[in-house]
């Protein structure tokens, strides 16, 4: 989902040498945004250093209108933070790199297999293509696995498309997929390695609620795994909320949400919300247009001890 940025919200041009770098469409690599914002912020220290040009007040808000880019400001606050829904101006996770990548694990002896990289008969829609192993986003539709689950572990392994020597399009718009349980509770799929984004849509947020603690990302082209411990939302007999689902993620092995209760169904510029459901609901692997590829895909379901 890319983000819309109005020319009305520019700020106020600045008289060279100290031209604010503005580029509302976005054409430039994330590198030259960044090297743009150290260069803006270097010459207006050294301005305010000298008292020549904007106090610190007018410089930061420039800059903050300037990152305004990476997200939204018309959006509702999500509860109990001060940030808008898909906030621009939220810290962005630091950047964790993990460690080096093996090979692809195998699944418990109990897991249920989603896919082992032969066939796709475990899912519904789509169909999406095979290729080298891998289940490949082709445009034709989410996929949904046939087995329903409540409580679970998810292990998956992604790994986003590499454009050449070009870095591709940027924010939402490189490598964008999403894991869903119950078809409505994500983790994002999105390749944010040296790419920025509204952190609550970055990969591994919980889509429009919370960003991960770190940004583990690999680059585009390497194989990333997502291990999610996911417990369902329970609803009374009414449909009222008795508790609400949590989610624990590890993202190439770094734990970025531990125990996180979710605020509801997913959605798009807007507070999540829950409405009743039953105890168990299908996986579903969502088609946002990009080539995503997914491979070694199984699930346990949680059952208490005895």
């Amino acid at each position: 989902m890319n983000t819309s940025y109005s020319p009305s919200n520019a700020p106020e041009a600045v008289s060279d040498p100290y031209a604010f770098p503005y580029d509302p469409v976005r054409t430039r690599p994330e590198a030259e945004h960044t090297a743009a914002i150290l260069k803006y912020q270097a010459q207006m220290d050294e301005a305010r250093d000298q008292g020549l040009l904007l106090d610190p007040e007018e410089r930061d808000a420039i800059r903050d209108t300037y990152l305004w880019r990476l997200g939204y400001q018309d959006t509702p606050v999500l509860p109990g933070t001060k940030w808008h829904v898909h906030d621009g101006l939220r810290p962005q996770p630091k950047v964790v790199t993990p460690g080096a990548a093996g090979i692809a694990s195998t699944a418990p002896s109990d897991a249920v297999i989603l896919f082992d990289g032969t066939s796709t008969d475990g899912w519904t829609g789509g169909p999406w293509k095979l290729e080298d192993g891998a289940m490949v986003i082709n445009g034709k539709g989410a996929v949904r696995s046939k087995g329903e689950f409540g409580d679970c572990q998810l292990h998956l392994e992604w790994k986003a498309p590499t454009y050449g020597d070009a870095k591709g399009p940027g924010g939402q718009g490189r490598g964008n997929s999403g894991v869903f349980f119950f078809e409505r509770y994500e983790v994002q799929v999105l390749d944010c390695f040296e790419n920025q984004t509204y952190p609550d849509g970055m990969t591994a947020a919980l889509y429009g609620q919370e960003p991960p603690m770190v940004n583990a990302c690999r680059p585009a082209g390497e194989w990333q795994t997502y291990d999610i411990c996911f417990r369902a939302p329970r609803f009374t007999d009414s449909g009222e909320l008795e508790s609400p689902a949590m989610a624990t993620v590890f993202h190439n092995g770094l734990c970025v949400h531990h125990g996180r209760a979710m605020d509801g169904a997913t959605g798009h510029r807007a507070l999540a919300k829950y409405s009743a459901h039953g105890p168990t609901g299908r996986i579903q692997l969502q088609d946002h247009g990009n080539p995503i590829a997914f491979r070694n895909i199984w699930v346990r379901p949680l059952e208490p001890a005895q």
